[in-house]
């Protein structure tokens, strides 16, 4: 099977965290599961965990709202979420995501906290340049966006987003040097009035979404959102 493509339910036997026995359509045992960090009370907006139940937003999204609408994500990112995607991203782990991704869509299907919207018209993954691509040999938000599709029956589309410019790893640059670093990176086909989701593995200070749906909603969306397997608890 070509790394493009995960069958969900050719899943382990053994949970990819402790290798006991598991369900092999979840990958992860129920013991691994309640220990993994699943976001807290979060902003509503960019799912940032907030420190008081009171708070809806986060100060960032009452001053400067973002183009995008909302953040769903289940997990917060650290230990053990962070070695995982470590190992998804830079040591070729990509069997790692099914069970992951799954989490992310059962999240979206049956939400803690209702999202007050529809399911989106379409799934888009956040495209790597084809130049990354062919170094890592696959995109992991193509992946997670495969599987979320499948569970979810939304359909998905693979080609209509593309990133034209091969731009430094938003990792090694502070926030302002994020925006300018993905500026007229991204170029996406007219989406006549269609809700979008953006799909990704994680989801750090916004930037990288946040230019995305500005295109998108530029090429015509009606509504962006972010669903990403994990939040970090700080932007």
């Amino acid at each position: 099977m070509p790394k493009t493509q995960v069958n969900h339910r050719l899943l382990f036997d053994q949970c990819i965290l402790c290798r006991n026995a598991c369900h092999r359509h979840t990958g992860i045992c129920q013991s691994c599961l309640q220990d993994l960090p699943w976001l807290p009370h979060h902003c509503t907006r960019c799912a940032l965990p907030l420190s008081s139940s009171l708070q809806t937003l986060c100060a960032d999204c009452l001053l400067k709202p973002p183009a995008f609408s909302l953040i769903r994500a289940p997990f917060s990112y650290q230990f053990p979420l962070d070695q995982l995607v470590g190992k998804i991203k830079y040591s070729g782990h990509a069997s790692l995501i099914a069970p992951l991704a799954l989490q992310l869509a059962l999240q979206i299907q049956h939400p803690t906290e209702s999202p007050g919207h529809p399911f989106p018209d379409l799934l888009l993954p956040v495209p790597m340049h084809r130049h990354s691509l062919a170094k890592r040999g696959f995109n992991q938000a193509e992946l997670i966006c495969r599987i979320v599709s499948q569970q979810l029956k939304l359909p998905s589309d693979f080609r209509r987003l593309r990133k034209t410019m091969e731009t430094r790893h938003q990792r090694e640059l502070d926030k302002k040097a994020r925006k300018q670093n993905l500026r007229h990176a991204f170029e996406c086909l007219p989406l006549d009035g269609l809700s979008v989701a953006l799909v990704d593995d994680v989801m750090t200070t916004g930037t990288t979404l946040n230019e995305i749906s500005r295109v998108l909603l530029n090429c015509g969306a009606s509504r962006v959102e972010g669903w990403v397997l994990a939040r970090t608890p700080e932007a």
